[in-house]
């Protein structure tokens, strides 16, 4: 899984769109509407933060194997000598 832009990124994203909606509303949409597509963007950026979440989570674990395994190489070589 793979994410293309850092989470603060996308939360600026998040932000410019918002204000270019309120901008928008000048011409009148209805509030369900901008509600909807307010709700929309929210679970967008929700959904977002737990790839990036779990995307750290991955990356440590990952980090966290490499360490102990390269450990315990040299624990088994240590041994063998």
């Amino acid at each position: 899984m793979k994410i293309q832009k850092p989470f603060d990124l996308q939360v600026e994203d998040f932000r410019n769109d918002l204000v270019n909606l309120i901008n928008s509303t000048q011409q009148q949409l209805p509030l369900s509407v901008i509600v909807l597509i307010i709700n929309d963007m929210v679970d967008n950026v929700n959904r977002q933060y737990n790839q990036y979440k779990n995307k750290l989570k991955e990356d440590y674990q990952n980090s966290l194997n490499e360490e102990i395994s390269k450990s315990n190489k040299e624990e088994n070589t240590e041994e063998t000598k």
